[in-house]
């Protein structure tokens, strides 16, 4: 048994109903089973019961057994304070919350359908990288549709959260968000973190001032990112580096924060800054820049380089590890960087400002944008889905990071619908 499992049996009140009683024999009516909670807290919240002819208000908690009460320290969390039904599989120890008065407890162990659990085991075999693997394919185009863009406003939404945190402790600067959360997706996986860490020492006044500058960007990026420092080359970019860093009181990276390892020559780091000075060069990533122009194909088209760049002026990065000047970033990068950072810059400034027509736009440009192309996405057409654009494609690939990948089948509308559909099908037999 799974405590994961006990949650679907109280979502969907699938165990016997009839005489309920709790373990110390008061009579029990379930009037409302309450509201599922994904974060911290009791399982259900808000819900309604009566005892012995009294109503009562307020959470369900769920357990394998009543002790884990106190495994899991609820003794002493204010969250659990208002918790009336104890629910558990298995009754082992009675809960005191407060001298003398004990939770109910409703113990489902001979309440459940036994042949249930099994069906359950065999229809989502865990095994499965995609449980429901063999039969997510035939199951109706409606649940798919609705579980899938479910999940892709979730993601939308988590990473506006992340953007209007930034935002906040940017002091309400969107110069600098913009810059930082873009500058992030440049670094895509392996790199991330170091490129936010690089974009926080580059104050945005700087870039605004040398954004049309060439060699200025690159004596500050390179020479920022770490990339300067002991060079055998005292060459005019070091020099140039050398004077904005006691201009501006700049303090460089350490090498070591970059990440060659397991990283395809084209995702080395030193190649992604050098297109990321590319592609501020002239824009900036100016906030303003973003909100006015909304061409899609314009933006990729920045995100991969300003046609007035100078390449010539980039042979003063000769001998830097794992740069090829000549290279361009390529369309499936920069539609990368347009969806992780881009598009979620928006919506984000949409919510800050309740500008309801600027996330509607954001959300179609998702749904005009054909999907990106990776494993996950190619597990789940092997399934027998149709991914047809890139609302669809990240709606999936949050539906397998937050549900799948943890095996959180009960939880998950298409696991329900699997098992709803399984046991009726019994049923009629």
């Amino acid at each position: 048994m799974i405590e994961e499992y006990l949650h679907y049996i109280w979502k969907f009140q699938h165990f016997a109903q009839g005489d309920l009683l709790t373990t110390k024999g008061q009579k029990l009516e379930i009037l409302y089973r309450g509201d599922y909670n994904h974060h911290a807290g009791p399982d259900f919240l808000e819900a309604k019961i009566n005892l012995d002819g009294v109503n009562w208000f307020g959470h369900v908690e769920i357990h394998l057994k009543s002790s884990d009460w106190y495994a899991h320290r609820h003794e002493v969390d204010d969250k659990y304070r208002s918790v009336v039904l104890h629910v558990v599989w298995e009754h082992n120890k009675e809960v005191e919350v407060e001298k003398g008065v004990f939770l109910p407890v409703l113990e489902l162990k001979s309440r459940c359908d036994e042949a249930h659990w099994k069906q359950f085991q065999g229809q989502l075999p865990h095994t499965e990288i995609i449980p429901c693997a063999k039969q997510v394919g035939a199951l109706d185009a409606i649940v798919i549709h609705q579980t899938v863009t479910r999940h892709f406003v979730q993601r939308l939404e988590d990473r506006a959260a992340s953007i209007l945190k930034l935002l906040e402790a940017s002091q309400g600067d969107w110069n600098r968000v913009a810059w930082i959360t873009l500058s992030g997706a440049f670094g895509f996986k392996l790199n991330k973190e170091a490129f936010i860490h690089f974009a926080e020492r580059v104050p945005w006044k700087i870039i605004e001032r040398y954004r049309n500058d060439e060699m200025k960007l690159l004596a500050l990026f390179f020479g920022q990112a770490g990339w300067l420092e002991k060079r055998k080359e005292h060459d005019a970019l070091e020099r140039m580096y050398t004077m904005l860093k006691s201009a501006y009181g700049l303090v460089p990276m350490q090498k070591t924060h970059w990440n060659f390892g397991q990283v395809h020559p084209a995702n080395f780091p030193t190649q992604r800054l050098y297109e990321l000075a590319k592609a501020v060069h002239g824009s900036g990533f100016k906030m303003a820049s973003l909100i006015n122009d909304l061409d899609m194909e314009a933006a990729l088209e920045q995100l991969r380089g300003s046609k007035s760049w100078n390449l010539e002026k980039s042979e003063v990065l000769k001998n830097i590890k794992g740069l090829k000047p000549k290279t361009a970033m390529g369309e499936g990068s920069a539609q990368a960087v347009l969806i992780n950072a881009h598009l979620p810059l928006l919506f984000a400034y949409g919510v800050h400002h309740q500008i309801d027509e600027l996330k509607a736009l954001v959300v179609d440009r998702f749904q005009s944008v054909p999907p990106e192309q990776n494993k996950t996405i190619r597990m789940w057409k092997a399934c027998g889905l149709k991914v047809g654009n890139m609302l669809e494609s990240q709606g999936l690939l949050e539906l397998f990071k937050t549900k799948c990948n943890h095996k959180k089948c009960l939880s998950c509308s298409i696991g329900n619908q699997i098992l709803k559909t399984a046991h009726n099908d019994k049923s009629h037999h």
